[in-house]
């Protein structure tokens, strides 16, 4: 029995690994403001300090209201930031519903062999659910306000920890069945689910959750270069500071 539960362990962990890679703790960025897209401008905002708001608007550079005179080289960073931004979002996002995707799937694959009748369709169902629900919350996302990551990663890990018990409650019964039993062909049943299901993580999930961890790191690079973007900025605030929206490591 051993060998199935650490096959149901591995799958649920793979299923719950993509919040990891769709978080910024994954880039190591660090921002003391809130961003938002829109048509007509790139956003970043917050409560308090020294500067408020910060928009990035067709090339301008909006400071508290007061647009930035700029030299012809600042002109174009800032032109390439709302650029390169604008083109990182739909990338994010695009992870983001990937990852979301690949939990349903492991869900669903371990489901399909460790459960059966009405604790197989609800599983399923409650993973497709969450699907739904997240790939909806993502898509209409246009803010880091609008879509709390912490709230992404609980999501997925309330799903996986809700099927845990009745899989692995199943399988137990599943074992124990056959061993008092004395049914070989039922073991053998248990210990062939076990391995196509190990196979089955090995070739689609795991190369999957490899793909999207690829993505994500490719995306972290290019906001760092958003940040050496920001860096070169030649420009100053009235008292003298740089302008200073993103940190990254």
């Amino acid at each position: 029995m051993r060998t199935h539960l650490r096959s149901i362990s591995v799958a649920l962990a793979i299923a719950g690994a993509p919040a990891v890679y769709a978080h910024s703790d994954h880039c190591n960025v660090d921002s003391d403001y809130d961003f938002k897209i829109t048509d007509d401008a790139l956003v970043f905002e917050r409560d308090s300090g020294n500067p408020e708001r910060v928009e990035f608007r067709h090339g301008e550079l909006i400071i508290d209201g007061q647009r930035q005179n700029l030299s012809t080289a600042d002109r174009d960073r800032v032109a390439r930031f709302e650029r390169d931004a604008r083109e990182i979002v739909p990338e994010a996002k695009a992870i983001a519903l990937d990852a979301v995707d690949l939990a349903a799937v492991a869900l669903e694959q371990v489901a399909t062999a460790f459960a059966s009748g009405d604790d197989r369709d609800r599983i399923i169902a409650r993973g497709n659910d969450l699907r739904v629900r997240l790939r909806d919350r993502i898509e209409s996302a246009n803010s880091s306000d609008s879509f709390d990551e912490e709230e992404f990663e609980e999501a997925i890990e309330e799903i996986v920890e809700t099927a845990v018990p009745e899989l692995v409650g199943g399988v137990a019964a599943m074992a124990m069945k056959a061993a008092f039993s004395g049914d070989e062909d039922m073991v053998t049943q248990i210990e062939a689910r076990a391995e196509e299901l190990e196979r089955t993580i090995e070739r689609e999930v795991e190369a999957r959750a490899d793909l999207i961890e690829t993505r994500a790191d490719a995306l972290c690079e290019r906001v760092r270069q958003l940040d050496q973007i920001e860096s070169q900025f030649e420009f100053a605030m009235a008292d003298g500071r740089s302008l200073d929206l993103l940190d990254t490591d």
